[in-house]
């Protein structure tokens, strides 16, 4: 384990737990549902899987989902123990681990449904996913009630949850209250047949547009790491990351000289280029050569060049006193200004999940609360 300090350590994401907490808080606060499954997915959206489910489920998070098998037993391998919803595919490879981890998973593979009653000492719940439009994953509407009878009748199903996924909560009423009215009338029929599920539907842009859709659980991802939704709420959200590095190289180049692979920078004047060892390979993503910035004393800074796999270089000509070992932001607040990841998307003609589940490679991660590390 390194002993370098944080302030020193070339790629460094720090994730505010305190602000985590407020956004599950926002959460609540608007909810008129009773429970909350908070989204841990994609390694928590690239925050760090273990350490905010740990901090969701210790601050009032009544579930967790995740995508697949394997994210749910690491997280049941870190020590969390609140129920765990696997959203999407599980093999029926998996049923054992199933059963012995404790995790619910959502069922529109009857083989799993059926392996899962053969194996089962007691009745198992599950969720079944309703697709009313997203034309992914889920058992079609028009088949839905028919695969809900035959579940039903495994002695050792319990149907515990109903739920389906909006494909425009942030942009299309109409269409989202055509999938609402088509999901509602799938869960009346689950309950006239005597199943008694927990309804929910709602992800971040519908918890925050649409408390009509909330039923039984709301489902919060990306507004419980800080991040716009397209949601009436999204300037209460608290960014709950921030990335840093540090000047790492400085080099005075002039007129006609280059800067990086492909010699896509060439100087036209006497230029200072600082080197910011951090690359494609931690998540800072190749495209980021074209109209790409960071913070170096507070100020925006143009890069220059292209990404490379571990470092990249900056013009830091116009910011005086520039040296070697200085902070260099990559998302987050450097005194007045500010880097979010919703600015780097626009750059990249691309949405903020891609850029905060494509984090890692060799960046350290830190958890802070009340200031200071914080125990997960």
């Amino acid at each position: 384990m390194s002993l370098a300090p944080e302030k020193v350590l070339p790629s460094l994401a720090t994730v505010d737990i305190d602000r985590l907490i407020s956004n599950l808080g926002l959460v609540r606060r608007i909810s008129q549902a009773p429970k909350v499954m908070a989204v841990v997915k994609a390694n928590a959206y690239g925050h760090g899987d273990v350490a905010v489910a740990q901090a969701l489920a210790h601050n009032g998070a009544d579930w967790l989902a995740v995508q697949t098998p394997e994210e749910a037993i690491r997280l049941r391998a870190g020590g969390v123990v609140c129920p765990i919803l696997i959203l999407g595919y599980t093999h029926s490879a998996y049923a054992s681990d199933i059963l012995h981890y404790q995790i619910t998973p959502t069922i529109f593979d009857y083989q799993l449904a059926v392996e899962l009653d053969r194996l089962a000492p007691s009745p198992v719940p599950v969720h079944i996913k309703v697709d009313t439009g997203m034309c992914w994953a889920g058992i079609s509407v028009k088949d839905s009630v028919p695969f809900i009878k035959s579940v039903m009748k495994l002695p050792k199903i319990r149907i515990s949850g109903l739920f389906t996924h909006f494909a425009v909560a942030d942009s299309d009423p109409e269409f989202t209250k055509h999938q609402a009215d088509l999901f509602m009338a799938v869960a009346l029929e689950a309950k006239a047949m005597g199943a008694a599920p927990i309804i929910h539907a709602s992800a971040s842009a519908a918890t925050m547009n649409y408390p009509e859709y909330h039923f039984d659980m709301v489902r919060p991802g990306m507004m419980l790491y800080g991040v716009p939704v397209g949601g009436r709420f999204d300037q209460e959200l608290l960014p709950i990351l921030s990335w840093t590095s540090v000047v790492c190289d400085m080099k005075v180049i002039h007129k006609g000289e280059s800067v990086g692979y492909g010699r896509d920078f060439i100087a036209d004047s006497t230029r200072v280029i600082a080197t910011v060892p951090v690359g494609y390979a931690d998540g800072w993503r190749w495209n980021l050569k074209n109209g790409g910035f960071v913070l170096v004393q507070g100020k925006r800074t143009k890069i220059v060049g292209r990404i490379c796999m571990d470092q990249f270089m900056i013009d830091v000509t116009d910011i005086p006193g520039v040296e070697v070992g200085d902070r260099v932001t990559l998302i987050g607040k450097d005194t007045d200004e500010s880097v979010t990841v919703k600015d780097l998307s626009e750059v990249l003609r691309t949405t903020p999940y891609e850029i905060l589940t494509g984090l890692g490679g060799r960046t350290k991660f830190v958890y802070k609360q009340s200031g200071k590390e914080a125990e997960l």
